[in-house]
């Protein structure tokens, strides 16, 4: 086919030329994906367009986002104390003067507002407190700041905070709690928060995952390709990951828990690819021909068959964009770019590879 000729051709004559733009392509790769947005809010699994997302979305604006939750140990006699109140009162103000934090609720909120009905103020807190419990209406609110002797404060974020943004005000509130007067006692919870150590487990769950694909796909080379750098296509398969990664990052796909699935289907990919390649070339070189022939009868025979087999494989990802969930829509995306990918560094890395290491002049047997 005059295709592959063509491909072989440009392999053979710019082998070293390839080699080069790959170290150039992988560092681009590597900025651009050290880039990537990490989605795990609803974002990642309501369309933009949908009712429940707009409506959320109008709930944010009007009424701030998720809340943090502080849990303080006491009963409201234990905590209805002079130092207690104290440490409330700091403890709101230092929290208010962030601007991701859009209001805080606590037992100090009723309180004060008991004591401004009956014109008490916090130094006499068992006034306010007696003035609570006096009113009805009062009374049943405080009561829902205390249970299993424990105070509620109620910590709601600004609305419209992107991933990153929302982990940081989690670890500003933790850090605030940290630093006041409940530090031993208090417990920190809250969606803000857990969202950051999802965000913490995807990177971590990432890395664990490349490494356990790696070490199989080393195990499964020695074991089941018996041929001449059989570990070649690992490194070059990793390769083509991170170009993967970098593209999905120059066209906005995030990495959500749906797409960090990937990461091991394109290993896997990848390395099949790879192997198809390697198999043949070294099929023509053990059957007497020339690095260059052997390149040649390998791309003319490998590349349209694997070609045909990779698009018909973009094509089954693409189908995936008719999910009306984001993050189904990303990760066939994030396939489809990986397989077109892997198959140009099977094709042309790969190649160029073992044709230029093959063209080295040897010494000839004394």
């Amino acid at each position: 086919m005059k295709i592959t000729n063509f491909i072989g051709r440009f392999v053979e004559r710019h082998a070293l030329v390839i080699l080069f733009v790959v170290l150039l392509f992988s560092a681009l790769a590597a900025w651009s994906a050290s880039h990537i947005n990490i989605v795990t809010t609803q974002d990642a699994f309501l369309s933009a367009d949908s009712d429940a997302y707009r409506g959320y979305r109008a709930y944010e604006e009007a009424f701030g986002g998720d809340s943090m939750l502080i849990l303080i140990p006491g009963n409201p006699l234990e905590l209805a104390t002079p130092e207690a109140l104290q440490g409330f009162t700091e403890l709101d103000q230092q929290l208010l003067a962030d601007p991701r934090i859009r209001s805080v609720v606590s037992p100090l909120t009723l309180l004060s507002s008991a004591g401004a009905a009956g014109g008490l103020d916090l130094s006499d807190p068992d006034s306010l407190l007696q003035a609570a419990l006096a009113d009805e209406s009062l009374r049943t609110q405080l009561e829902r700041f205390f249970r299993n002797n424990h105070a509620l404060v109620a910590v709601r974020l600004a609305g419209g905070l992107a991933t990153d943004q929302q982990s940081a005000a989690a670890s500003f509130v933790q850090d605030t709690v940290a630093a006041s007067a409940f530090a031993s006692d208090a417990i920190v919870a809250g969606t803000p928060g857990l969202i950051a150590d999802i965000t913490s487990a995807i990177f971590s769950g990432l890395a664990r995952t490349g490494a356990i694909a790696v070490v199989l796909m080393v195990l499964i080379l020695f074991i089941a390709f018996p041929a001449r750098w059989r570990l070649l296509s690992l490194p070059l398969v990793l390769i083509g990951v991170l170009w993967t990664f970098g593209l999905a990052a120059a066209v906005h796909v995030p990495l959500t828990l749906v797409t960090l699935a990937g990461l091991p289907v394109l290993i896997g990919l990848g390395v099949d690819f790879a192997i198809q390649f390697h198999n043949r070339y070294e099929e023509e070189m053990r059957r007497g021909q020339g690095p260059a022939e052997a390149l040649m009868r390998a791309i003319s025979h490998i590349a349209p068959t694997v070609g045909v087999a990779v698009a018909v494989m973009i094509l089954g990802f693409m189908t995936l964009l008719i999910s009306a969930v984001p993050a189904v829509t990303d990760f066939g995306v994030l396939l489809a770019i990986g397989a077109a990918v892997l198959y140009a560094v099977s094709l042309f890395v790969l190649n160029a590879f073992l044709y230029r290491f093959d063209r080295r002049p040897r010494l000839a047997p004394a």
